[in-house]
């Protein structure tokens, strides 16, 4: 009989020491669900996904993750395209060469790009304190899809009638100007991938509970490499809420 409590207690005294070291194991991994409303220069966004994070330290954790964003962005016209015309001044009747030619002229402005693209981050988090965190990392993205959209400024020749002041009516040129958006086909980002951003964000938890909790992280992203050298502006901020 006391040997058959004392195998009983060794085996409950193994089932505490592994109940413990899976409790342990537990509370170094961070598992959540991540909205990321963002803005760009153009417009809002939004994006989302799935976190992870491994503690390896009670003030260190390496995180990772995939969160899929929607983005709107804006790029300037091709250096090539910058002086491809005439400035509006010069646009009158007194110009022989657009006189000459007496055709509607084109002028690429900006383009609009939305881009749909995957978001894999590996960050290392400092917790300052149990609600307080700083992070900072580096993104990888790929471009899952892409839309773009050329604006251009057009020039028109009309014609107007007008009447000098000895009552003769003579026509003079004019050039309408407008404001035109056409949809484009082309898509130099779509299926590419880069090693895209300097991620920095901080962060503070708040519990629900022994085993959930909402974090609020506002974050800033910085291109880095291939896309920081693009004619656009891919700086971008928001909050995400884990």
């Amino acid at each position: 009989l006391i040997r058959m409590l004392s195998e009983s207690s060794k085996m409950a005294g193994e089932d505490i020491k592994m109940a413990n070291k899976q409790s342990i194991m537990d509370k170094r991994w961070d598992i959540g669900v991540v909205l990321a409303p963002s803005v760009t220069d153009r417009r809002f966004n939004m994006g989302g996904g799935v976190a992870i994070a491994y503690h390896i330290s009670k003030k260190l954790s390496v995180g990772s993750g995939v969160s899929v964003v929607d983005l709107g962005l804006r790029q300037g016209p091709p250096q090539s395209n910058q002086n491809a015309l005439a400035s509006p001044a010069m646009l009158n009747s007194e110009s022989p060469v657009l006189s000459a030619k007496s055709s509607e002229s084109k002028e690429l402005t900006s383009v609009n790009t939305n881009w749909l693209a995957l978001d894999v981050p590996i960050d290392i988090k400092y917790h300052i304190s149990r609600q307080f965190y700083a992070s900072a990392g580096v993104s990888f993205f790929a471009i899952l899809n892409e839309n773009r959209t050329n604006n251009y400024i057009t020039h028109t020749p009309t014609n107007r009638t007008v009447q000098n002041a000895d009552g003769y009516s003579f026509a003079q040129q004019e050039f309408e100007v407008k404001n035109v958006s056409e949809k484009t086909d082309e898509t130099p980002f779509e299926g590419n991938s880069y090693s895209g951003f300097l991620n920095f964000s901080v962060g503070r938890k708040v519990p629900l509970s022994k085993r959930v909790g909402v974090s609020v992280e506002p974050f800033f992203k910085l291109p880095i490499g291939k896309l920081s050298r693009e004619d656009m502006n891919l700086r971008y901020g928001g909050v995400r809420i884990i």
